[in-house]
C-alpha cells in the first residue's frame, strides 16, 4: 500500500509541475491586454520580447516562418484565432539562454511558451525551455482551407513533412487538445503531460537523424492517442522512451491508446483502462520499480511484446486481457502478481522467465548486513483465465516461486505449465490451488520441483503431469481422459505424497519409474491400464479396479509398489473375472443341455449325468460373486461422490458401478437366455432325441456316399486305359499303322465303362427321389429350360481377322484370331465373373430362414444333413460351393469348332460367322450342394442377377440317359463396363460333381471321333 502511496504522489507531483506554468501565466499577464499581430507585422513584435510575460494575438492568415529569439526568463504566449496558419516557428535563444551549462541546471533562466489555437506545419526550438504548452494546436501538413488541395503559395517543404523537435530538454511538456499528425517527434522533457491529445508519428528517418522519439523522466498521459501510422515497416518507426538522466523516473497511461508504439521505460509505472494495439513493444527495466497495469488491454501481438528487465521490483497486472506474452528473463527479485486476466491467442509462453548469466541473486540485510540468497521471481496468478496459448507460464531458472489458485488453461499447444530447476539444491517450489487444465499435451512439466497441488483438474490432457526429480504433494487432483488417450501421472526419479486422486478414462493411469511413491484413498478406474510402475517402491490404497487391460502391469523381475485393494475380490482383474463368469455360465448351459440329452439317448443312465449336475451347479456361485463385487464397488464408489470435488467434470467419468451393473446385467441376459434354450428348445420340442437321429443318418449317407464312390474308381481299368493311352501317343507320334486299333479299343473300353457308371448315376438318383418322399428333387426338376441361340458379340473387324484361324501380322498391325479375341475378352472379365458368382454364393450361404420361407414355406435348409465336401479349388459354405475353372483352353475351342460347329454350319443350323462365336463356354464355373432344394434356391435367385441367355435343365428332361441328367446348364452374360460375353454355369449335385470328375476321363474318350484328339494331352495321368 505505502509503494502505490508513493507512485501516486510522485506522478501527482510531476503532473502537477509541467501544468504550473501554464496557469501561472495566465495569472502573471490576465490583466494585460494581448498584442494583436498579423502577417505582416508579427516580426516587429515578436523581436522585441523581454523577460516580462508577453500574450501575442495571432490574426487569422498564413504565417510562412516565423523566427524569432526568446531571452532568458522570458514567458511569451502565442495565441491565434481561427483560420491561423503557420509554417514554421523557429525558437531560439538568447547567448545566457543558449549556454548548456547553465540553462540545464538553472531552470529559472529558462524561458517559457505556451502556443495555442495554432495549426502548424513544422516546429523546432534550438532553446532550453523551462515550459512548453501545446494547447489545441494542429500540427502537420498545412492544407488550403477550401479543400483538400494544398495551397499553392506555399514552399514545397511544407507540403512534404511536419516535425516538431527540441534541440535541448524542456523542463515540463505539456500537450492538450493537440493533433499531431502525421509528424516527425523528437522531443526530450523532464516531464511530459499529454492529455486528450492524439499523436501520430510519421515514418522514416529526417536529415540522417533517428527521429520519431517521445523522451522523458515522467510521463503523464490521458485520454490520448499516441501511435505510428498503420502499416508502418518497423515498430522502432515509433518509439516512446525514457531519457538516461538521475532524476526521479514514471509513466502514468491512462484512458489511452498506444498504436505501433515501442514503449521503453526506466523507472515506475502505471497503465490504468489504457490499450496496446497493433505492432507494438513495452519493456520496463531497472531496479527498486514499481509497476501496475489495470483494466487495460493488449492486443494481439507475436512474441513477447512485454518483457521485463527489472530488478528488486514488484509489477501488479490486474483486471486486464492480454494477447501477448510476458518476458521477464534477466530479471531477479521479481515480485509478479497477476490477478483477474483474460490471456488468448498467445503464440509463445505467456509468461516466461530464464535463468540469467548470474544465477544467484545475493541479498545484504540493511539490518543484519548478511547475505542470503533470495527468489529470483516470486509469481502469483489468481483468477487468470489462459485460452489458445503455448503455456501459460514457462520458468527455467533456480530460487523461484509460483502460486497458482483458481487458474484456468484451456487448449494450450505446448504445455499449461513448464517449470525447472537448474540446480536440484536450489529448487524452484509451485503452488497450485484450484487449477483447471483442458486439451492441451501436457498439462504440469516439472524437472527438480517441489510442488504443492491441491483441487487441481486435468481434462483431455495427453498427460496431466509429468515430473522428474521432484517432490510431489498432491490432494484432490483429478485427471480425466476422451477415449484412453491420454496417460494420468508420468514421474521418474521422484518422490510422491498423494490423497484422494482420481484418475479415469486415460490409456494410462500412473506410471511410475524409480519413484517412492504413498498414495491413500486413489480412484482410479475406467482406463486402459492402471497402474505401470518400474523400480518404484511404496503403498498405493484405494479403488484400483476395472481398468481395461490390467489395473497393475508389473514385471516379475522389478520392484512395484503395494497395492491395497478394497476387496480381496478385486485381486482378480475384471476382465478375467467376467471371462470366468462367463465360461461358468456357458459350462453351466452347456451341461444342461447335455443332460437332457443324455435323458433321451441310450447313455442316459450312466455317470456322465453327475458329471453335467455339477456343470450346472457353476451358475448360482457365478452369480453369488458377481452380488458381492458389485456391493464392495458400490460402496467405494459412494464413498467417492460424497466428497466435494472442485473444478469436477462429472460427465467425463463412468463409474465402475454402472459397469459392474451392465456386467451383471448380462450374465442375468445370457443366463436367461441359457434356460430358455434348456427348456423350451431342448426339453419341450425334444430336440436332443432328434439330433441323435440325424446324426445316425448323417452317419449312414456319409457311409453310402464312400461306397458309391469306391464303385466310381475302377483303378484296374483306369491303369489299363493310361497304358494304352501312351500306346497310342507313341503310335501316333511316330505315324505307325496300328493307332487307328489301339484307339478303338480305348472307345469300347471306354464306353463299357461309360454304361456302368449309368448304373451308379441311376442309383443316386434314387437315394435323391427317397429324400423328403422326392420334394426336394422335385424342386430342381420342376425348373423350366429356356431356348436361345448363345452366340458372342460380334468381334471388331480392325482388331480381329474374322475369316482366319490363327493371328497374323497384316499391313504392318497383329490381327488375332477369333479364338484368340475371345480367350483375351475371358481373360479381362474372369475376375469380375468370379467375384459375382462369389457374391452370389456367399449371399445365399448367409441366407435368413426368412428369405427361405418366402421360396418354400415347407421346406429348410439344414447343413447339418447335407453337408458339403472339400473341393480343391472351391469356395464352399454350409449350403452350396463355387468351383471357378479356368478359361476354356484355345485348342479345345478350336477342336469343338472344327467338328461340332462345322458339321452344323455346312448343315445351316449355324450362321454366324466366325464359328468362335459359337463358344459361349471360355468363363465357365459350378454351382454344387448336397441338398436339391439348396440348388433349386440357387437358381432362383442367380436368374434374378444375371441375364440369362439360355437354360437346359437336364434333370427334367427324361430323354437323356440317367447318366445325363445330371446338371442345369446355364448360358448367361458377363457385363464390366463397356465389355460383355457370354459365360456358362452348371447347377450340379455334389455326389455328381464327385462323380464327374471320374466319368469325364472316359467320356473323353467315348466321345472322341479321331485318335487324333486324344493326342493332346494325357487323360489318366
Amino acid at each position: 500500500m505505502r509503494f502505490w502511496l508513493f507512485l501516486t504522489s510522485l506522478l501527482a507531483r510531476a503532473h502537477r509541475e509541467s501544468q504550473h506554468f501554464a496557469v501561472q501565466l495566465d495569472e502573471e499577464i490576465e490583466e494585460s491586454p494581448p498584442t494583436i499581430v498579423s502577417p505582416q507585422n508579427w516580426s516587429r513584435v515578436l523581436q522585441s520580447v523581454g523577460v516580462e510575460p508577453v500574450r501575442v494575438h495571432l490574426l487569422a492568415g498564413v504565417y510562412s516562418s516565423m523566427s524569432f529569439t526568446l531571452p532568458a526568463g522570458a514567458k511569451l504566449e502565442l495565441q491565434g484565432e481561427r483560420g491561423v496558419k503557420v509554417e514554421e516557428i523557429v525558437v531560439r535563444g538568447s547567448d545566457s539562454t543558449d549556454k548548456p551549462e547553465r540553462s540545464r541546471h538553472f531552470a529559472a533562466e529558462r524561458a517559457e511558451l505556451a502556443l495555442k489555437s495554432l495549426q502548424l506545419a513544422r516546429v523546432s526550438f534550438d532553446l532550453p525551455l523551462s515550459a512548453l504548452a501545446l494547447i489545441d494546436v494542429a500540427l502537420g501538413v498545412l492544407q488550403h482551407r477550401g479543400g483538400e488541395q494544398e495551397d499553392d503559395s506555399m514552399p514545397n517543404s511544407s507540403r512534404v513533412e511536419a516535425y516538431m523537435e527540441s534541440i535541448d530538454c524542456i523542463t515540463c511538456l505539456t500537450i492538450q487538445r493537440s493533433v499531431l499528425l502525421p509528424t516527425h517527434f523528437a522531443v526530450f522533457a523532464i516531464n511530459a503531460t499529454v492529455i486528450d491529445s492524439t499523436l501520430m508519428l510519421a515514418t522514416g528517418n529526417r536529415r540522417d537523424r533517428n527521429w520519431n522519439y517521445f523522451r522523458s523522466y515522467s510521463f503523464w498521459i490521458r485520454r490520448s492517442h499516441i501511435g505510428g501510422p498503420a502499416g508502418a515497416p518497423d515498430i522502432s518507426d515509433a518509439r516512446v522512451d525514457g531519457c538516461e538522466l538521475g532524476c526521479p523516473r514514471g509513466i502514468t497511461l491512462v484512458n489511452s491508446t498506444l498504436d505501433n508504439v515501442t514503449v521503453r521505460f526506466q523507472g515506475n509505472f502505471s497503465i490504468k483502462n489504457s490499450r496496446m494495439i497493433g505492432k507494438y513493444w513495452v519493456s520496463f527495466y531497472g531496479t527498486h520499480y514499481h509497476g501496475r497495469i489495470e483494466s487495460s488491454h493488449f492486443g494481439l501481438c507475436n512474441g513477447h511484446c512485454l518483457t521485463l528487465d527489472l530488478d528488486e521490483s514488484d509489477l501488479l497486472l490486474v483486471g486486464s486481457s492480454m494477447q501477448t506474452a510476458i518476458q521477464a528473463s534477466g530479471s531477479t527479485d521479481l515480485n509478479l502478481e497477476i490477478r483477474d486476466l483474460e490471456v488468448s491467442d498467445v503464440h509463445c509462453p505467456f509468461l516466461e522467465y530464464f535463468q540469467s548469466e548470474n544465477p544467484v541473486f545475493s541479498w545484504r540485510s540493511p539490518k543484519t548486513g548478511t547475505v542470503s540468497s533470495r527468489p529470483m521471481l516470486n509469481v502469483t496468478l489468481a483468477f487468470v483465465k489462459f485460452w489458445n496459448v503455448w503455456s501459460a507460464v514457462k520458468i527455467d531458472a533456480n530460487d523461484w516461486r509460483l502460486a497458482m489458485h483458481h487458474v484456468e488453461i484451456r487448449q494450450a499447444t505446448l504445455t499449461g505449465v513448464t517449470l525447472q530447476s537448474r540446480d536440484a539444491t536450489r529448487a524452484g517450489i509451485a503452488q497450485l490451488r484450484n487449477v483447471s487444465m483442458r486439451d492441451m499435451p501436457v498439462g504440469v512439466l516439472a524437472d527438480h520441483v517441489v510442488a504443492h497441488i491441491t483441487a487441481m483438474t486435468s481434462v483431455q490432457c495427453s498427460i496431466g503431469i509429468s515430473a522428474r526429480a521432484s517432490y510431489l504433494n498432491m490432494k484432490e487432483v483429478d485427471v480425466l481422459g476422451k477415449h484412453r488417450q491420454s496417460s494420468g501421472i508420468m514421474l521418474k526419479s521422484s518422490d510422491l505424497q498423494a490423497s484422494d486422486i482420481r484418475m479415469t478414462n486415460l490409456a494410462a493411469g500412473l506410471l511410475l519409474s524409480s519413484t517412492t511413491v504413498h498414495m491413500e484413498d486413489v480412484f482410479i478406474t475406467d482406463n486402459a491400464l492402471g497402474i505401470i510402475p518400474v523400480s518404484t517402491t511404496g503403498t498405493i490404497n484405494g479403488l484400483i479396479y476395472f481398468n481395461d487391460a490390467a489395473d497393475q502391469l508389473c514385471s516379475g523381475h522389478t520392484a512395484c509398489p503395494e497395492v491395497e485393494h478394497q476387496s480381496v475380490a478385486m485381486h482378480v482383474h475384471h476382465t478375467k473375472a467376467l471371462m470366468l463368469s462367463l465360461l461358468a455360465c456357458l459350462v453351466a448351459t452347456i451341461s444342461a443341455v447335455q443332460g437332457l440329452k443324455l435323458l433321451y439317448t441310450e447313455k442316459a443312465l450312466s455317470l456322465r449325468m453327475v458329471l453335467w449336475m455339477l456343470g450346472c451347479s457353476l451358475w448360482p456361485v457365478v452369480m453369488i460373486g458377481a452380488v458381492n463385487v458389485l456391493l464392495v464397488i458400490w460402496r467405494a464408489v459412494q464413498e467417492q461422490e460424497a466428497k466435494q470435488r472442485p473444478n469436477a467434470y462429472v460427465e467425463e467419468f463412468v463409474g465402475p458401478d454402472r459397469k459392474m451393473m451392465w456386467g451383471l446385467g448380462w450374465l442375468l441376459i445370457w443366463s436367461a437366455g441359457g434356460i430358455l434354450y434348456v427348456f423350451f428348445d431342448v426339453f419341450l420340442n425334444r430336440h436332443g432325441l432328434m439330433l441323435t437321429g440325424d446324426i445316425r443318418r448323417k452317419k449312414q449317407l456319409d457311409e453310402k456316399k464312400a461306397q458309391l464312390k469306391k464303385r466310381l474308381d475302377n483303378k484296374s481299368l483306369r491303369s489299363r486305359m493310361q497304358g494304352l493311352h501312351r500306346k497310342l501317343f507313341a503310335a501316333l507320334d511316330r505315324r505307325k499303322v496300328d493307332a487307328r486299333e489301339i484307339f478303338q479299343e480305348m472307345k469300347d473300353l471306354a464306353e463299357e465303362e461309360a454304361s456302368n457308371l449309368g448304373g451308379w448315376f441311376e442309383d443316386q438318383r434314387q437315394v435323391y427321389q427317397a429324400d423328403d418322399d422326392g420334394t426336394r428333387m422335385e424342386k430342381l426338376e420342376k425348373i423350366p429350360s429356356q431356348d436361345g441361340e448363345a452366340v458372342q458379340p460380334r468381334l471388331e473387324e480392325h482388331y480381329c481377322n474374322a475369316e482366319e484361324a490363327d493371328t497374323k501380322l497384316e499391313g504392318g498391325k497383329i490381327k488375332k484370331s477369333p479364338v484368340d479375341a475371345l480367350y483375351m475378352y475371358a481373360s479381362w472379365l474372369r475376375a469380375d465373373f468370379k467375384e459375382q458368382l462369389s457374391q452370389l454364393v456367399a449371399d445365399l450361404n448367409s441366407i435368413s430362414a426368412k428369405e427361405v420361407r418366402e421360396f418354400d414355406e415347407k421346406l429348410r435348409l439344414d447343413p447339418s444333413l447335407y453337408r458339403l465336401q472339400h473341393e480343391d479349388g472351391a469356395e464352399v459354405g454350409p449350403h452350396l460351393g463355387l468351383l471357378v475353372a479356368s478359361i476354356k483352353s484355345k485348342e479345345r475351342a478350336l477342336a469343338k469348332i472344327n467338328t461340332d460347329y462345322q458339321e452344323d454350319f455346312q448343315a445351316g443350323k449355324k450362321k454366324e460367322q466366325p464359328l468362335a462365336r459359337y463358344v459361349c463356354d471360355f468363363l465357365r464355373a459350378t454351382i454344387y450342394a448336397a441338398d436339391p432344394f439348396a440348388l433349386a434356391l440357387a437358381f432362383h435367385e442367380f436368374q434374378k442377377r444375371f441375364k440369362i441367355v439360355r437354360v437346359k435343365n437336364k434333370f427334367a428332361n427324361e430323354q437323356l440317359k440317367t447318366e445325363e441328367r445330371t446338371n442345369i446348364l446355364v448360358n448367361f452374360w458377363v457385363e464390366s463396363g463397356d465389355m460383355k460375353q457370354i459365360g456358362e454355369v452348371q447347377f450340379l449335385m455334389q455326389e455328381y460333381l464327385t462323380a464327374k470328375s471320374i466319368q469325364h476321363m472316359y467320356y473323353d474318350v467315348a466321345r472322341a471321333k479321331s485318335e487324333d484328339e486324344l493326342f493332346d494331352k494325357p487323360i489318366f495321368a
